[in-house]
């Protein structure tokens, strides 16, 4: 047979097989809408607050008893409404995850927080909505929390450090977030440092540690730095090592202290908490506010 009638056989072949393909109605999706998570308490766990900031989720989707692997919709931007090509019974696996540090950048998953497993049932074109809970895992360990929620309006960042007696963070109930109050920095062109830090001294071992972070709840005019006094051979360093910006409503934010911990040369790591805020020159005639709400410092 002469080639080119060989060609016209294998394009004709060809075109055939693409209107087959083509004539083959594609698959309808369902839709889950997750408009976010819920936090719940963690039975016998002192967690405090359930303030939470979940902005993502790891989300797969599974047929209960099947032995096929798990269809991965990826990391998700909470709310969402997302295609899911199965339909029929399924179970939904959501794992909470945060923007770390405050990044956008750095979103991952939140070790502390468990992952939600729910039942539903898809049906093509149609729109499910699962509202997935979390809490705490047990084996949390908080080692600090702060609520400024004490009957005497006192506070465990006591000790002053901006050479300035008569400034320091105070409790208020005016814009608290919640409970009794918040705590309160006021600064001004007479004041325009603010430094506070813990009485007490933490001791966390590098060898144990897994996964340390610091939660803080957080409304300001102007920036807040946090961070640690380290304590090396009994000389304090300070290391401001967190900014966050201002923030004109009450925000959350997840400080993620792991590779602080695991740098440090020094085992244990021997530091106390420190919160700093700075009124700009140019800001001087102007008086700022920055205010701060259950602050925890939790690791495994």
């Amino acid at each position: 047979m002469n080639a080119w009638k060989i060609g016209l056989l294998s394009a004709l072949l060809l075109w055939t097989t693409a209107c087959e393909l083509s004539d083959s109605p594609e698959p309808v999706p369902a839709y889950l809408h997750i408009p976010g998570f819920e936090l719940e308490p963690t039975p016998g766990l002192q967690h405090g607050s359930l303030t939470q900031k979940i902005t993502h989720a790891k989300v797969f989707v599974r047929t209960p008893g099947s032995t096929e692997k798990s269809l991965a919709l990826g990391m998700l931007n909470l709310p969402i409404t997302v295609p899911v090509l199965k339909t029929g019974p399924v179970e939904v696996q959501l794992i909470p995850a945060i923007k770390a540090n405050g990044s956008s950048l750095s979103v991952r998953e939140y070790p502390f927080y468990e992952q939600a497993l729910l039942q539903t049932t898809l049906e093509a074109a149609e729109v499910d909505t699962i509202r997935p809970k979390t809490r705490y895992k047990s084996d949390s360990v908080f080692e600090f929390i702060e609520d400024f929620d004490d009957p005497d309006n006192t506070h465990q960042f006591s000790d002053d450090l901006d050479g300035d007696p008569t400034h320091t963070l105070t409790v208020t109930t005016q814009d608290a977030l919640e409970g009794r109050g918040s705590g309160l920095f006021l600064l001004d062109g007479d004041h325009p440092l603010a430094i506070v830090a813990t009485e007490r001294i933490f001791e966390l071992d590098r060898s144990t540690q897994l996964a340390t972070y610091v939660e803080l709840d957080y409304r300001n005019d102007v920036h807040l730095e946090v961070g640690f006094f380290d304590i090396i051979n009994g000389v304090e360093i300070p290391d401001f090592a967190f900014v966050i910006r201002p923030r004109e409503d009450w925000n959350k934010i997840y400080l993620d202290l792991t590779d602080f911990i695991l740098q440090q040369p020094n085992n244990p790591r021997t530091f106390r908490l420190a919160l700093r805020a700075i009124q700009p020159l140019e800001d001087s005639t102007q008086t700022s506010r920055v205010l701060i709400d259950n602050v925890k410092l939790l690791h495994f």
